[in-house]
């Protein structure tokens, strides 16, 4: 039954199939080895590219240029960004200024109609009349950029009602 023979050879069959396993993994490995190095090595895409894959994907690890490149284009955008917002905050300081002025000159018309013995009624028209062209233009209706509106019952707006929007 359990003889020598049939021991020993159980033995070298097993060995044999850990030699041959191990045979295989060391395969595997340096098959994957080989494929990494090819798809990302230094001159896999220059002058013999294996396959169109080869020729556009780089790895963006060992790709230093194309690294720079994106750090320049990056770098180009945070300053038209930058740009951008100074010129936003220019734009702001001039409409607060601009409200500024359009505050001044209401007052100083509400304060010349309470002070006017003249009990006629004014229209809005006859008030602004002493008023500049660009207050008359901020005061003024605006019109809305999508035409009229069912809620609203209009298709403009004015300063007080669309000053806080």
């Amino acid at each position: 039954m359990g003889s020598e023979e049939s021991i020993s050879r159980k033995h070298s069959c097993q060995h044999n199939q850990m030699k041959y396993k191990l045979k295989i993994l060391m395969l595997i490995v340096l098959t994957n080895l080989l494929t990494i190095y090819i798809f990302t090595g230094p001159y896999s895409y220059m002058q013999y590219p294996i396959s169109r894959f080869s020729q556009l994907s780089t790895s963006p690890v060992f790709d230093s240029t194309t690294l720079l490149l994106k750090l320049n284009s990056t770098r180009d955008e945070l300053i038209a960004s930058r740009s951008q917002i100074a010129d936003l905050q220019k734009e702001l300081r001039s409409a607060h200024s601009l409200v500024e002025e359009l505050v001044v000159q209401l007052s100083r018309l509400n304060g010349a109609i309470d002070q006017a013995s003249n009990p006629t009624k004014f229209t809005y028209n006859d008030l602004l009349d002493d008023v500049s062209d660009e207050a008359k233009l901020a005061i003024g209706p605006h019109k809305l950029p999508l035409g009229y509106t069912p809620r609203m019952g209009s298709d403009e707006v004015y300063f007080s009602v669309g000053g806080v929007a």
